[in-house]
């Protein structure tokens, strides 16, 4: 055997060392590729605990119930998971309660409207007391039970309606049998009092001396009493001459009355009770009457320009040319020396400025007027009176400061007239009820005529509704 050289010696050994150089390195890759691996399964492990724990807990896993689902989900076609067969249910119940597959917010939304609709007042008015912690399910029964009580009732009342309807058949048949009777107790009356009749005849016959024996009687005594009606009018023409000098002096007070009196175009009527002081915005004005001028809370005042300033009243009863303002306010908040009043109708193309005048026909700080409103009002013009309509125009007056009196008399300031009754002649074809009618209508008519012409012969001035509701800035408010 030849001698190894020590040449040959180091070639095999640096062989082998880097036979095992390679097998180490290869091995240390496989080493870290496997720890890589075994991270990488570890951290997905944990990643689907996380998702696991987020969907479903340990205790629901190995319930009855999710050992339901699986074998639901196994028993599927095509088979599917436990989740995919809870979603199934889900969309199904959704359908089964709201006849569609909606999101459970949604189901919940008309589940309640539902119960709210139930457990309302008109529901429960029929006879279906259904409490609001009432389940869906308790609900429909109740609602079903509802409809069979209605049903029965409904057949109920049928029932009884058949009832009635032969009752009335016996009760007009049996009406019909006492009809036939009357019409025969009727005939005998009247063969009674043909009877009767002849015997009256008569008896009166034999009364005649009796009755020319009293009318004998009778003459004597209304001689007596003629004689003593002559003396009555004796005395009545000694009054009736006291009345007419009375009737003269009151003449001539009523004349007197009218040199004093202001007329309707006086400046009484056309005095402004105050003035725009301030216009803070459109809606709101401020007035120079405020604490201690006796105005009120909700009191108007029509609103006049300080140019053309107020017109004159001219004729109270008629409707045109009213003595409308640019505008009318309400008083909202009284302060000491002004008030905040409110804008409550502003006439179209006219605006409210500072010195703009503001009066109030009732109104006066120094003294009380007297009004008499007298007949029937229609306050929102619908051609048809109210009752309460006079009510409202007087507490308006006592309100603001004047004074409602029931009689026409020298001490009265203004008068408001209601609409003129209406009145036609009774005719011959009319019957008792109609002709009373028709009588009454004329006497309320004659009446208002009365007062009318009391009115001018005192000289006191008349206006209709609209007119004063113009004069005192409440038109627009009377119409709401």
């Amino acid at each position: 055997m030849p001698p190894i050289s020590p040449q040959g010696s180091r070639t095999g050994m640096v062989t082998w060392l880097v036979i095992f150089v390679i097998l180490f390195v290869t091995s240390t890759i496989l080493f870290i590729y496997e720890n890589a691996e075994k991270r990488n399964l570890q951290d997905r492990v944990a990643r689907l605990e996380s998702e696991k724990a987020d969907l479903v807990s340990d205790a629901t896993v190995t319930g009855p119930e999710m050992v339901q689902l699986v074998e639901l989900a196994k028993a599927s076609n095509p088979p599917t998971t436990a989740v995919d067969a809870v979603l199934t249910q889900r969309r199904n119940m959704a359908k089964t309660i709201t006849g569609q597959a909606l999101p459970p917010a949604k189901v919940d939304d008309a589940v309640r409207a539902a119960v709210a609709r139930a457990t309302s007042k008109d529901v429960a008015a029929a006879n279906v007391p259904i409490v609001s912690t009432a389940g869906l399910t308790q609900i429909v029964t109740a609602l079903s039970d509802g409809v069979a009580r209605l049903q029965n009732d409904k057949n109920e009342l049928q029932n009884q309606l058949k009832a009635a309807n032969d009752e009335k058949a016996q009760i007009i048949a049996s009406r019909d049998a006492m009809a036939k009777e009357k019409d025969a107790q009727i005939a005998a009356v009247q063969q009674q009092a043909q009877t009767e009749g002849q015997q009256l005849a008569a008896y009166r016959a034999g009364n005649l001396r009796t009755v020319q024996s009293i009318e004998k009687n009778t003459a004597a005594a209304l001689a007596q009493q003629q004689e003593s009606n002559a003396q009555l009018a004796s005395q009545l023409a000694q009054a009736t001459s006291s009345n007419q000098k009375l009737t003269t002096q009151l003449q001539q007070v009523q004349d007197k009355l009218k040199g004093i009196r202001p007329g309707v175009s006086e400046p009484t009527i056309q005095k402004p009770d105050g003035r725009i002081v301030r216009v803070p915005d459109t809606n709101t004005v401020v007035i120079d009457l405020g604490t201690g001028d006796q105005i009120v809370e909700g009191m108007t005042f029509e609103v006049y320009d300080q140019v053309t300033r107020i017109p004159a009243m001219g004729d109270g009863m008629r409707e045109g040319e009213m003595p409308e303002g640019k505008a009318s306010i309400e008083v909202i908040r009284i302060l000491p020396g002004f008030s905040e009043c409110r804008v409550i109708r502003r006439k179209p193309g006219y605006g409210v400025n500072i010195g703009d005048l503001i009066a109030n026909l009732v109104y006066d700080s120094t003294q009380k007027y007297n009004f008499v409103v007298y007949g029937d009002f229609d306050l929102n013009n619908d051609n048809r009176t109210e009752t309460g309509d006079a009510d409202v125009i007087k507490r308006l007056i006592t309100m603001w400061g004047g004074k409602v009196t029931n009689e026409v008399n020298i001490n009265t300031d203004f008068i408001v007239m209601g609409v003129e009754p209406k009145a036609e002649p009774p005719s011959p074809n009319d019957d008792a009820v109609v002709r009373q009618q028709k009588l009454e209508a004329q006497q309320a008519q004659e009446a208002y005529l009365n007062v009318l012409k009391q009115a001018s012969q005192l000289n006191i001035p008349i206006m209709n509704q609209n007119r004063f509701l113009n004069f005192v800035g409440y038109r627009s408010q009377a119409t709401r």
